[in-house]
């Protein structure tokens, strides 16, 4: 279950940045879930996604996911780099460790 969480706020995360105009739908630069409480294999689940912001280079998405209830059983945040309009002389100061 936990697996699918992340999976959500991947492509969530990539259809609302995408869906408010970004410049391009981007590369994965950063995506982490937390939490918070347990949900059950018959339960049902909300999924609200909310841009927190769109920048030349960067935007951020907020993933939530609540029980019928209200209660918040997970956060995830999912962070794209828009490398179509990133320039080429910054790629060769770049390393890999």
């Amino acid at each position: 279950m936990l697996v699918i969480f992340y999976m959500v706020v991947d492509l969530v995360g990539s259809a609302v940045i995408y869906g408010v105009g970004a410049p391009a739908t981007g590369v994965s630069v950063e995506i982490n879930v937390s939490y918070l409480d347990a949900a059950f294999a018959d339960e049902e689940i909300e999924i609200e996604a909310r841009v927190l912001r769109v920048g030349k280079a960067i935007g951020v998405v907020s993933v939530e996911f609540r029980k019928e209830t209200g209660k918040i059983i997970a956060q995830g945040r999912h962070t794209f780099t828009f490398l179509s309009l990133v320039r080429c002389e910054h790629a060769s100061n770049l390393s890999l460790i």
